[in-house]
């Protein structure tokens, strides 16, 4: 009885030494080897769906970018894509292009109210020398479509002035967007601007602010042009308000008097203005000098224009 236990306590010490030496019974070393060198050659193709090249449009177009990891070669095409689409809102895939690891997606043909995004992007759009392909896509993120341009747009200039000597004008501008008005054009001319050329202002649902505009023509009655847009590009009709401006002084000439020699008179001197809108002149704004024992009795200022 007591040799066979000696026997098996030998059979374990063997089996312990065995594993001991990096390997389990009966296993290949040279196995493991090429294992670890064929994991080393599984190329798993993934694809990133970047985020819409616009938040909001009225049109379109909008892009995404697919970005392709381990691939040898991308056919994708507008037949792999699905849209998603909520509310009225419709668009379609117009094309896709791009080279080596990454396709642009473009959709356009944009109408009605609501979102779009990309639903899904199908698998099999791309495969490498491995033998792999890629897997389908999960949706993206949406866009915003709208076609409601800002409302009750408004602009009064220097608080509602008629006149000013400052050729830099202080507009009061206004409008009304339920997602926000996002930029506004000021202009002296009535042509419809490209909304890309707004000046961008934090987005309000209720903007009312104060903007400065230095006028790039002479003087006279000018007339300025406002518009409002909001984020997906929608434009108000303009709003207009004017202002004279006249930034030149007015001159004056003193005539030579009526008669060079009198007794009594009266004597008469013209005054003249130029560039003068309103003329105010007064016996209280004129001074007569006299010498010896000469003076003037009495002073008066007649006429018009």
């Amino acid at each position: 009885m007591g040799s066979w236990k000696k026997l098996s306590i030998f059979i374990v010490l063997v089996l312990l030494g065995a594993c001991d030496s990096g390997s389990t019974p009966g296993e290949d070393s040279s196995f493991t080897s090429e294992a670890e060198t064929g994991a080393g050659s599984i190329r798993i193709i993934s694809i990133s769906l970047s985020d819409p090249s616009a938040t909001a449009t009225n049109t379109g177009p909008v892009t995404y970018t697919a970005t392709y990891a381990q691939a040898d070669t991308v056919t994708l095409s507008c037949s792999d894509i699905t849209l998603t689409k909520t509310g009225t809102a419709d668009g379609s895939c117009d094309s896709v292009n791009g080279s080596g690891s990454a396709r642009t997606i473009s959709l356009g043909s944009i109408t009605g109210e609501g979102t779009i995004g990309i639903a899904s992007i199908a698998a099999g759009t791309a495969s490498n020398t491995a033998g792999n392909s890629a897997p389908a896509v999960g949706a993206s993120p949406t866009f915003s479509v709208e076609q409601e341009a800002p409302t009750s747009p408004s602009v009064t200039i220097n608080s509602g002035a008629t006149h000013t000597n400052n050729s830099t004008l202080s507009l009061q501008i206004g409008a009304l967007d339920n997602k926000g008005v996002t930029g506004y054009l000021v202009s002296e001319s009535s042509s419809t601007p490209n909304p890309s050329s707004f000046t961008a202002v934090t987005s309000d649902t209720t903007l009312n602010t104060t903007v400065n505009h230095t006028m790039t023509t002479g003087e006279g009655q000018k007339t300025l042009y406002v518009w409002f847009r909001d984020e997906a590009g929608n434009l108000t009709a303009s709003v207009s308000a004017s202002i004279t401006v006249d930034v030149t002084s007015p001159t004056l000439s003193l005539g030579s008097p009526s008669s060079s020699l009198t007794k009594s008179g009266p004597v008469t001197f013209t005054v003249s203005y130029t560039g003068a809108s309103t003329v105010s002149l007064s016996t209280g704004n004129v001074t007569v000098t006299s010498t010896d024992n000469a003076s003037a009795g009495s002073t008066s200022v007649s006429g018009s224009g």
